[in-house]
């Protein structure tokens, strides 16, 4: 799910030295390899069965629960020319020693809760697809992460192993 604005403030950004290291998936269909790009942020080498992408990554804690906004490198945004309007991305993530567990928003549970909010939800519009684009600022975007069950508003989850530490 899209958003133009990042999950964060620079204030909330916090470090994890769990994060950092080469990943797979179980099924190894993709690996990310996680390394420090300067003060609490990351990049992310991100493999699959399509082509590689580079992605900066930053974490930080809402209701004491990870969370991973990712956002296109320079790097990336650079080889897509003017035809790739960047947008960041966010998921809940739960990094653990040998294993990482990344916890993607469930767009129909995102739309139900704003529904439900009558006017006060978050700032968003659709995109020609009727995709759903967030445009709410960090704030409101934590504000709203707060107030729902964070198991509902991230559900599908891919497991992740370490692969050298």
């Amino acid at each position: 799910m899209p958003s133009v604005q990042p999950l964060f403030n620079e204030q909330d950004l916090e470090t994890n030295d769990q994060f950092l290291g080469l990943w797979s998936t179980t099924d190894f269909s993709e690996q990310w390899e996680v390394r420090e790009e300067g003060k609490n942020s990351y990049l992310l080498y991100c493999l699959d069965d399509s082509s590689p992408m580079v992605l900066k990554g930053h974490l930080l804690k809402i209701a004491g629960e990870w969370f991973l906004d990712i956002f296109p490198s320079e790097e990336q945004i650079g080889t897509a020319g003017l035809l790739f309007l960047p947008m960041h991305s966010f998921y809940k993530v739960e990094i653990g020693e040998l294993n990482l567990k990344v916890f993607a928003p469930d767009e129909t549970q995102w739309r139900l809760y704003m529904q439900q909010a009558k006017g006060r939800g978050l700032a968003h519009t659709f995109l020609p697809e009727g995709q759903l684009l967030l445009t709410a600022s960090p704030a409101e975007l934590q504000k709203f992460i707060r107030k729902y069950p964070t198991k509902e508003l991230f559900s599908d989850s891919t497991n992740f192993i370490r692969l050298v530490n």
